[in-house]
């Protein structure tokens, strides 16, 4: 016990019925009262690590951890030769949803597309929250071609996902996408950013 909370819990056996002794208890319950303050300290740096890492609203990963993650991709990408694509998207008509259905609307709208993001991708595949309506889909090892694929089933499977919006069930308006690929599009993080968030926006201005 910890503050009044059940941690964990220490069970001593015996074949022998009344094996253990008063002091054989009383030694488990110091070495208990020892365990589950280690527990607590270890439960309490696990989950301040996951905050530093994770957006609080959709639980993703934040901007600060993808950025490292693409840094480490850009290290080991450089060493084999090989090339990893970024997919850059914003939710179309956030905006809207929140001056239409208020600010809680919005909220369920960004983590709907958080889950239709987490249901596209491969495991190794990092996603993240990079910043207001705007996500970020690191792809390991993969070429422009088929990151164009992954792209594609994005966007079909945003049409998949529903959000509430009061008490109405709203379908996800839809998200736009870009798409950029090491090393021909950027050498950097801040290069493929850019080039992603440009592909982005040319492809906002067709639509419209």
């Amino acid at each position: 016990m910890s503050r009044g909370r059940v941690v964990g819990v220490l069970n001593a056996e015996s074949e022998q019925a009344d094996a253990f002794s008063e002091a054989d208890v009383a030694l488990m319950s110091a070495v208990g009262s020892q365990l589950a303050s280690c527990l607590e300290v270890a439960q309490l740096h696990d989950t301040l690590k996951r905050e530093a890492s994770h957006d609080p609203l959709t639980r993703l990963n934040n901007r600060r951890h993808f950025l490292e993650r693409i840094d480490q991709e850009i290290t080991r990408a450089s060493s084999t030769a090989e090339s990893f694509s970024i997919l850059f998207l914003d939710v179309d008509q956030l905006k809207r949803i929140n001056d239409t259905y208020g600010h809680l609307a919005g909220d369920a709208l960004l983590r709907e597309v958080s889950n239709a993001l987490m249901d596209a991708v491969r495991g190794e595949d990092v996603v993240s929250r990079y910043g207001g309506d705007e996500f970020v889909v690191l792809l390991p090892s993969t070429a422009a071609a088929a990151a164009a694929t992954v792209a594609q089933r994005i966007s079909d499977g945003m049409a998949r996902h529903r959000f509430m919006a009061g008490r109405e069930l709203l379908q996800i308006p839809g998200v736009s996408l870009g798409l950029a690929t090491f090393p021909q599009d950027g050498a950097t993080a801040e290069q493929l950013l850019a080039s992603a968030d440009a592909t982005l926006y040319r492809h906002k201005r067709r639509a419209s």
